[in-house]
């Protein structure tokens, strides 16, 4: 049962906000709220490639459709969102701790959806290791979220409570990346970001930082880091994780009960993705990323 104090977030249409791109400080850590998550939405998600991937791989497993979906550590909440307008039979539930996505999460929902796909649509306050009802059809952790537990009792939990907020038949999709590219320190990458959104700069420079990484226990520091006008805002958000491995974390899914374990990879065949299920990842690949699917597919 969901947490007493897991609290649902009412939505509201917001008043419409202007933002000045000529009022933000020079540079530093501190970007508004509104600016700092649009960013990042540009920078890292690409919501209606993940829904894809999440159809596809359900109907490697299963004969039906999917159509209740939990997205965990759900921050923005833009997968939920392009999940529900991607069919109106479907419903998304976000859940995070974080206070600030969340209220963020709240007016991308006021936003993006129609009031009647508002209906389908909810954003939960609490740890992701507290099980959930109704159940759903598919919990996604997006962009490498769970690597946020770093002792493997509080990976099991996490999938525990997971496998028993899925239906009878159901998965687990978490994304995952490693490699020596990944680990490497430092580490810096960056690319320009084209921004359609009227109220983002025209262009801005994402910054993706690796300033630590401990090989005895796989623990890791990154940063995003953003420009605009010339000025370097650091640290917009840190990540401190612990790096999994794909076997690790397989283990750990059949331990918490899953059914079995399917890694996924995203195959490039000229001008298309294609999701297929793999065995192997090739060793050339200097930093790689995947999906791993628990089914859960119990009679």
């Amino acid at each position: 049962m969901r947490s007493r104090t897991a609290k649902k977030l009412s939505i509201a249409t917001p008043a419409p906000q202007k933002q000045s791109l000529t009022d933000l400080p020079k540079g530093g850590s501190s970007l508004p709220t509104p600016l700092k998550y649009k960013l990042y939405t540009e920078a890292v998600q690409a919501p209606g490639d993940s829904v894809e991937v999440i159809d596809s791989i359900f109907g490697f497993t299963f004969p039906h459709k999917a159509h209740a979906l939990r997205e965990d550590f759900c921050g923005t909440f833009r997968v939920g969102c392009s999940w529900i307008k991607s069919d109106p039979a479907r419903s998304a539930l976000g859940v995070d701790l974080g206070q600030e996505p969340l209220r963020f999460a709240k007016k991308n929902i006021a936003s993006v959806l129609t009031p009647e796909e508002r209906k389908r649509a909810a954003v939960y306050r609490q740890d992701v290791r507290v099980p959930t009802i109704p159940r759903v059809d598919v919990i996604a952790a997006e962009n490498f979220s769970f690597y946020i537990f770093k002792r493997r009792a509080e990976l099991v939990s996490y999938f525990r409570s997971a496998y028993s907020s899925l239906n009878k038949k159901g998965l687990l999709t978490l994304d995952m990346v490693g490699g020596r590219g990944f680990i490497d320190t430092p580490n810096d990458s960056r690319r320009t970001l084209k921004v359609k959104d009227t109220g983002l700069p025209s262009s801005a420079v994402y910054r993706w930082r690796q300033r630590r990484f401990n090989a005895v226990t796989n623990e890791a520091m990154y940063y995003i880091d953003f420009q605009i006008n010339g000025h370097w805002y650091n640290e917009v958000f840190s990540y401190d994780w612990r790096v999994w491995s794909i076997a690790e974390v397989t283990e750990a899914l059949k331990e918490a009960g899953f059914d079995d374990v399917v890694i996924y990879w995203d195959e490039e065949r000229g001008k298309e993705s294609v999701i297929k299920p793999v065995t192997r990842i090739a060793s050339h690949w200097e930093t790689w990323m995947c999906v791993v699917a628990g089914i859960k597919s119990a009679t």
